[in-house]
């Protein structure tokens, strides 16, 4: 009984942290688009661009490991994978959304010294 409560238990802390890094990878590419969006291109611009490249990359490849852990195959995920490097991938991720954030908020209040479009 034990084992297979633990098994239970990675099963739902595996879906937990793909649903997790789904939404912050997300909503890092929502606000770095944005932010590209509301400037003109800049010297720096292309940095944004990359960080919105690469969130879209973490999208979609926890989006094929999202679908195919709902529809019962899912990919191979060791107890390492789930329990240290997915944290740290979630941490990643929420510290270039909360970057992302900041700086799309800042750049509103007119803290921020880059070009708006009108």
């Amino acid at each position: 009984m034990e084992l297979e409560t633990g098994l239970e238990i990675f099963i739902i802390v595996r879906m937990a942290t793909t649903i997790a890094l789904l939404v912050i990878y997300l909503l890092a590419l929502y606000w770095n688009v944005l932010f590209l969006v509301k400037t003109k291109w800049q010297i720096y611009s292309y940095l944004k661009l990359y960080t919105a490249i690469a969130c879209l990359a973490m999208v979609l490849v926890y989006g094929y490991m999202g679908v195919r852990l709902f529809f019962g195959t899912p990919v191979e995920v060791t107890v390492l994978g789930t329990l240290i490097v997915r944290p740290a991938i979630i941490l990643i991720g929420g510290s270039i959304a909360a970057s992302a954030r900041a700086r799309y908020t800042t750049l509103k209040s007119g803290g921020e010294i880059w070009i708006l479009r009108v």
